[in-house]
């Protein structure tokens, strides 16, 4: 347990490093708008658990901390910082906007992907749920572009009447047969 905290550590002072050295690149060529944290969920996959190799995610702290790091670092050429509400939830997604980040991950539907990895949190919310959440924050919500400009009146209409969702399945992963090669190279 000792030497795991102190990894993290390490990792944390790396990644501060990185943001820090990412924020002169990028003020040498400003290519992105915005900033992701992609990280990994606390709890392991299916198929990382029946390997017996993975590691836990992040901590929610180290997911914090992220987030406020981004947002010291790269300001001011990457101005917009996102959470997800699916891999932190609500309230995850709440603290980090209250800690740097400035954009909360889309509305999704069926979303799978992150459940697959481990996540807990939703399927979906509506944009009508995501800006219930957003003033409940005290922030005033809009839908914006891909370039972080204001979206098209059309566009915001076409969001307000989604089709219904369709059942989500998940497929549990399947073993896999070890294949063992003889002296000679065959099987």
């Amino acid at each position: 347990m000792r030497w795991n905290a102190s990894a993290r550590a390490v990792n944390l002072r790396s990644n501060a490093c990185h943001g820090l050295l990412l924020g002169g690149a990028v003020n040498a060529a400003t290519a992105r708008r915005d900033a992701v944290d992609a990280h990994l969920h606390d709890a392991p996959s299916g198929v990382q658990r029946l390997q017996g190799v993975a590691r836990r995610g992040p901590t929610f702290r180290e997911v914090r901390l992220m987030h406020a790091i981004a947002r010291l670092t790269l300001h001011p050429h990457i101005n917009n910082i996102q959470t997800s509400w699916v891999k932190l939830g609500v309230d995850g997604a709440r603290i980090c906007l209250n800690g740097g980040a400035n954009d909360l991950g889309g509305t999704l539907m069926n979303e799978s992907i992150s459940r697959a990895a481990g996540s807990t949190h939703g399927q979906e919310m509506t944009p009508g749920d995501m800006d219930a959440f957003i003033r409940s924050i005290g922030r005033d919500p809009y839908q914006r572009t891909t370039l972080y400009g204001r979206a098209p009146g059309e566009q915001v209409a076409r969001t307000r009447a989604p089709a219904p969702l369709a059942p989500l399945e998940q497929t549990p992963p399947r073993r896999r047969h070890k294949v063992t090669l003889s002296q000679n190279g065959t099987h």
